[in-house]
């Protein structure tokens, strides 16, 4: 069980490196599966400690939420919006839900110390 924020980060790292090769034979759940812990890395990045972790993708799936794919965009911008939906739709699966049990138990912890 991972107890601080950099443990979490490498448990999604190692979670992430696991899946990547296998990205071709991987079936529609597994490749799920696999952009979310991406999304999880990419984001984890950007952040120093579990709670801001979790501010970022609130903040993040917010902001997908607002997304509009537009009728009338360009190709780009419609691919943008419609990989942000697919974003939000990721990070809501069942497949990183443990994963964010322990962001969120590290998190309270992260608080109480503080």
């Amino acid at each position: 069980m991972v107890k601080t924020f950099l443990e979490w980060k490498t448990a999604v790292a190692d979670e992430t490196a696991k899946l990547a090769p296998a990205q071709p034979y991987l079936t529609d759940e597994g490749r799920i599966r696999l952009r979310a812990f991406r999304i999880l890395e990419d984001a984890s990045v950007f952040c120093s400690s579990a709670t801001e972790m979790l501010e970022y993708l609130a903040d993040y799936k917010e902001t997908c939420k607002r997304v509009e794919i537009p009728t009338n965009g360009s190709a780009i911008e419609i691919a943008d919006a419609r990989e942000c939906k697919r974003a939000l739709w990721d990070l809501q699966s069942h497949h990183i839900s443990s994963c964010m049990s322990a962001l969120k138990r590290i998190a309270k912890e992260e608080e109480v110390k503080n």
